[in-house]
């Protein structure tokens, strides 16, 4: 599950890589909840694979955990 104040701006990403047929790489950082119930900063980056009638049928991607980034990158804003 999408951490709730990580939900709007990973699904502006979904639409705008979906809605353009580009073949660009898309990103997004974003929350996840992990079994525990903590979150987990993950970066994820896909294309989006249109048929011949430019109608997206696939999203290929992957995805990182960038926890500890995120984590040192807080630290370093708050520590300021």
């Amino acid at each position: 599950r999408i951490h709730p104040e990580d939900l709007a701006k990973f699904n502006n990403a979904i639409e705008t890589s979906t809605s353009s047929v580009n073949n660009e790489q898309h990103e997004c950082e974003y929350r996840i909840e992990k079994k525990d119930r903590s979150y987990l900063w993950v970066l994820t980056r896909w294309t989006t694979i249109y048929d011949e009638n430019k109608k997206p049928i696939r999203i290929v991607g992957s995805q990182s955990n960038i926890n500890k980034r995120k984590n040192m990158e807080l630290k370093l804003l708050y520590s300021a």
